[in-house]
């Protein structure tokens, strides 16, 4: 009885041992895009940094200025 169902053991093995190999394979194979698409989207937020730093530095003093203007306009219309 057991000669007669190896064949099946033997093709259960192999089935067991190929389906353990893709489920690795996608595991692994998703596990390298989501870091892959993480330090994409670090790098593409740390590029971005000095372009927005000097934007601010340029803003800066404008913003103050005209803050500075709407606070003494504010004081002229209470006098």
């Amino acid at each position: 009885m057991i000669g007669f169902l190896a064949p099946f053991f033997i093709a259960f093995g192999i089935g067991a041992g190929i389906a353990a190999v893709l489920t690795i394979l996608a595991a692994v194979s998703v596990t390298v895009r989501e870091l892959l698409l993480l330090a994409w989207g670090v790098a593409k937020e740390v590029a971005g940094w000095p372009l927005g730093i000097l934007r601010t530095l340029r803003d800066t003093p404008r913003m103050f200025r005209e803050e500075v203007a709407r606070i003494e306009a504010e004081k002229a219309k209470k006098d």
